[in-house]
């Protein structure tokens, strides 16, 4: 497979599906060649940065101890959703999100959304 795409989704969509090995397209003319070498040879060929994220799936998840509700709230705000729409989709008040989201950055040890969202990322907490 050489594509752009590498969120894990389409990675391991494409190697469930029998691709025997996943190139980024930016990977140089060399790197394809001796990517087709190796496959055509029976072998198996992945971009560094697809390996970690293969690596990553199969590390267990971090705890960050986080409530049920929290995780929920944290969700959403990785969904892109805003404080209101959070409180209205929970059936709770704005200030009761916001109250989550301040124990959630204390959790985390984070100080904005973007490196909440980002923690969530990284850690699979979502």
């Amino acid at each position: 497979m050489l594509t752009a795409m590498d969120d894990e989704e389409s990675v391991f969509r494409s190697l469930g599906a029998g691709a025997t090995g996943y190139l980024h397209k930016h990977s140089s003319q060399q790197e394809i060649l001796a990517a087709i070498r190796e496959v055509r040879e029976g072998g198996s060929v992945i971009s560094p940065g697809i390996a970690r994220l293969v690596v990553r799936s199969f590390q267990p998840r971090v705890d960050h101890d986080l409530s049920q509700r929290e995780a929920e709230v944290l969700t959403k705000l990785c969904d892109g959703e805003n404080y209101r729409s959070i409180a209205d989709m929970l059936f709770i008040s704005s200030n009761t999100v916001k109250a989550h989201i301040k124990n959630i950055y204390v959790k985390l040890h984070v100080n904005t959304r973007a490196e909440a969202v980002r923690l969530a990322m990284r850690d699979r907490l979502v």
